[in-house]
């Protein structure tokens, strides 16, 4: 089984250089679906609007972390 590459070229030093830069298909793949679950779990409709969900979730995901009660944690120790 043979992998498959895509060969890209971007339009900095590596044309001039004639150097294309290889990517797998496979990771491609891989990367498109999971911006399609990031958007879809996320709301988002677009890419852009990704980061400021995912930091949102974050931000609110570190200030139920740092609330939570010190006798929560104990009863898992």
């Amino acid at each position: 089984n043979t992998p498959n590459f895509v060969v890209e070229k971007r339009r900095s030093q590596s044309i001039a250089q004639g150097e294309p830069d290889l990517v797998g298909v496979r990771q491609v793949r891989q990367m498109s679906i999971l911006v399609r679950e990031l958007k879809r779990e996320l709301g988002a409709a677009t890419m852009e609007e990704i980061l400021p969900r995912t930091k949102r979730l974050m931000e609110l995901l570190s200030l139920s972390i740092h609330n939570s009660h010190p006798e929560d944690d104990e009863e898992y120790e």
